[in-house]
């Protein structure tokens, strides 16, 4: 059976993740394969959501004779054997109404070799990779000139495109007088309510 190549980011930012990261490593090259490269951890603020703790991202690749539902099946084994409590997740989503929420870790596919595959449990290549920096900083370490299948570019063109879009819109909060203000914007719907 032959190999294949899989891109693999780990992130958390709940318990002592710095040694779950390392434990993530160990774990893979035990269940999955060989893991023949790994970044360095990347901190970096949430993303899509408000938490107290800071993310450490970490990415892998894995050479693995499993297909990429069975090398899902064993990365949500291990996030469950590492702590990862999806309940507590739902409930922490429930009562914040955030997309996302807080954990220990957290394993996600970003390339099976170059295949685009979708299914009901799984879509590769991520589907938010290019927007994502906290993802693509670490793969450009591991595998900066792998090519998007979908988009035609490398890791590391996406990482620079993403580095700018999040710059540009740090000035763009910046000058609205702060992080957390938004410009105001009138629609077209809002002139038809204004009374002069």
């Amino acid at each position: 059976m032959s190999a294949h190549r899989a891109i693999l980011l780990a992130g958390g930012n709940r318990g002592d993740v710095a040694a779950t990261m390392e434990r993530v490593g160990e774990l893979l090259a035990a269940r999955a394969g060989r893991v023949v490269a790994a970044s360095a951890s990347y901190e970096s603020a949430p993303w899509g959501f408000e938490a107290e703790g800071r993310f450490l991202n970490r990415a892998f690749v894995v050479e693995t004779a499993l297909g990429s539902e069975a090398l899902l099946d064993v990365t949500q084994q291990i996030e469950r054997d590492l702590g990862r409590n999806g309940m507590a997740e739902a409930l922490e989503r429930a009562c914040t109404g955030e997309r996302y929420a807080s954990r220990v870790i957290d394993i996600d596919m970003m390339f099976y070799d170059a295949e685009v595959i979708s299914t009901p449990r799984l879509t590769v290549p991520h589907p938010l990779l290019h927007v994502r920096t906290f993802a693509l900083r670490p793969m450009c370490e591991v595998a900066g000139d792998m090519v998007h299948p979908v988009l035609g570019r490398t890791v590391r063109e996406l990482c620079r495109e993403a580095e700018l879009a999040e710059e540009a819109e740090r000035r763009r909060a910046e000058s609205c007088g702060g992080d957390n203000e938004k410009p105001l914007r009138l629609w077209d719907d809002d002139l038809d309510d204004l009374s002069i």
